[in-house]
């Protein structure tokens, strides 16, 4: 076993060839999420009149009304960061968390403020209502 160039020389292609397919791989997710469509995502687990929902507007605003009897609304600005939907209130006092998944957007009560209280459970889906 001696000294091979040819093995030498092939060291440096083998090393970027492993870079390459790892970067490339590296972050593999679906980012159709990050194009969450303006509108209004309803949940449909109630017979309230009033039907708890997450209305996206233009320009990253949200109202979300999680209860018909709840005297606050909460509005403001809405961001996207990999497969959440994350909700601040323009006072900046709540965050509420959605997963996002195949147009739907899903509470997690545990990553949300805990201001809800009992008004929405853990899991709650909430459907792009279509024209």
């Amino acid at each position: 076993m001696g000294f091979n160039v040819k093995n030498y020389f092939c060291l440096p292609f083998l090393i970027i060839i492993f870079l390459c397919l790892s970067v490339g791989c590296s972050d593999n997710r679906d980012t159709s999420n990050s194009n969450l469509a303006i509108g209004n995502y309803q949940f449909q687990g109630t017979d309230e009149s009033l039907k708890p929902f997450v209305n996206l507007k233009e320009n990253n605003e949200f109202v979300f009304v999680y209860s018909a009897i709840s005297s606050y609304i909460p509005v403001g600005t809405y961001e996207i960061n990999q497969d959440n939907l994350i909700l601040t209130t323009d006072d900046g006092k709540y965050e509420y968390v959605f997963k996002i998944k195949n147009n739907t957007v899903i509470f997690n009560k545990e990553a949300s403020d805990s201001y809800i209280g009992d008004s929405l459970k853990d899991g709650a889906v909430f459907i792009l209502e279509r024209e």
